[in-house]
């Protein structure tokens, strides 16, 4: 099976939100425990509703973080965002390429999506997305599945942890095999060949 490459855009929220939420979690568990051991378990109540929540969001962005990647099965590329995925076929793509994030989102129609503020450039400024073009524009079924910060009508940008490999993948599928010639060996259309007939 080859290699799942991670969705950044998922993990980012999950790296930012998701430890916090599980530390909120445990306090609120905390002092449930407190109330509950000085027999006051009416009080404990609220807290023990918000652990659940904050464990209950934490949870689901680890699901989403977990089970969100691109992956190439076959002359398949498979999408996928937690629970919804899409697969399109390398014949239905024009051209594919690894560009940074911020440049392929620096354009008229896309510039809402550019992160906000100093710290999100930051973050955001060296990151490498997988940039590829479809054949004909997306019938919604990308859209559905990454949101409409990826896909902008037949051009498709995913961040992605090493995007450059995922690119090296699909050239190793896309790129017409060449049987090795022996060494020694010459093809039949050489020039030497062609002289001694």
């Amino acid at each position: 099976m080859s290699r799942r490459y991670k969705n950044l855009y998922v993990l980012d929220t999950w790296r930012r939100y998701g430890n916090w939420l599980v530390v909120l979690a445990l306090a609120g568990l905390t002092i449930t425990l407190i109330y509950t051991l000085n027999k006051k378990a009416d009080s404990g109540t609220p807290w023990l509703i918000c652990s659940a929540v904050c464990l209950g969001f934490s949870s689901s962005m680890w699901l989403r973080q977990r089970f969100s990647y691109v992956q190439l099965q076959g002359d398949l590329l498979l999408i996928r965002v937690y629970a919804t995925s899409c697969r399109i076929d390398l014949a239905d793509i024009r051209r594919v390429r690894v560009g940074r994030l911020l440049g392929a989102l620096d354009k008229p129609d896309r510039r809402r999506y550019l992160p906000r503020g100093r710290a999100a450039v930051r973050r955001w400024q060296e990151r490498e997305a997988l940039l590829f073009r479809l054949r004909q524009p997306d019938d919604g079924r990308l859209r559905r599945v990454l949101g409409r910060r990826c896909v902008f009508e037949d051009e498709v940008v995913v961040p992605l942890l090493d995007a450059g490999g995922l690119l090296r993948d699909i050239e190793t599928v896309t790129s017409p095999r060449q049987d090795p010639v022996p060494n020694g060996a010459r093809p039949a259309g050489t020039r030497r060949n062609r002289r001694r007939r």
